[in-house]
């Protein structure tokens, strides 16, 4: 139980279920990209506008998988997910984790990423991978203590 919550179940999300929740997906991602990123409101909404087209491409070609938690029948956090291979080795991707700001910091993140470590362990796959914004502390914060390391430290500089 979460502070008072009911308890709230991960359920893998279909493409129809997607479609259905388009604009909570969108919500969602919408609030992580305008928190993590120093971008116009214009651009926030055409690149959370190609995520959704993105997910679906990926989902009707079964190159990806969705993770939900709904709370009273709204869907509240998702993570989306795929295996890809890395210098030859089988690796699952956590390509977006989204939860509304009102239910950040409860843990939903963290059942979302045990569950994707649970399905890529049935899978035979050993490892996961991620990327962080750096400016999202929290998010590093709770990977730092679900034991996930810096792999590799992607750099960028400012040229104006």
């Amino acid at each position: 139980m979460w502070k008072g919550r009911t308890k709230l179940i991960v359920d893998g999300l279909c493409l129809e279920e997607i479609q259905k929740n388009e604009e909570t997906v969108f919500r969602l991602l919408y609030e992580t990209y305008r928190s993590n990123f120093k971008v116009s409101e214009e651009f926030c909404i055409a690149i959370c506008k190609e995520k959704v087209q993105s997910l679906y491409e990926h989902l009707k070609k079964e190159q990806a998988e969705v993770l939900g938690i709904k709370q009273k029948g709204k869907l509240v956090a998702f993570l989306w997910m795929f295996e890809h291979e890395f210098m030859g080795e089988k690796r699952m991707h956590i390509n977006q984790i989204v939860v509304d700001k009102n239910n950040r910091r409860t843990g939903l993140g963290k059942r979302l990423i045990h569950e994707a470590e649970c399905r890529a362990k049935h899978r035979n796959i050993t490892k996961i991978d991620l990327i962080a914004s750096r400016g999202n502390e929290a998010a590093i914060h709770m990977y730092e203590t679900m034991d996930y390391e810096a792999e590799r430290i992607y750099f960028a500089k400012d040229l104006k």
